[in-house]
């Protein structure tokens, strides 16, 4: 039996990503820090965001961010219910 391909959704563009972080930070000014990683740049584990406690910055990694609301919901958890 064939092995089955499996197609990943393309990333949310890192531009709009930017502009969707700026807009949050604009309504939300007590925000941590965010930080865009390019796709790669995390490993390979699957994760959509990370926040550091010691640096008080959340870390949004590109390669996993599949849609908007995706971005927006991982912004909540990690910069507000983390940090």
């Amino acid at each position: 039996m064939p092995k089955r391909s499996v197609i990943k959704p393309k990333p949310v563009s890192i531009p709009r990503i930017k502009e969707i972080v700026q807009n949050f930070l604009d309504r939300y000014p007590g925000s941590p820090h965010i930080v865009v990683v390019p796709d790669g740049m995390m490993g390979t584990l699957p994760l959509l965001g990370l926040y550091d406690e010691v640096t008080k910055t959340t870390y949004l990694n590109h390669a996993f961010i599949d849609n908007e609301a995706q971005l927006v919901k991982t912004l909540w958890h990690e910069a507000m219910g983390h940090g």
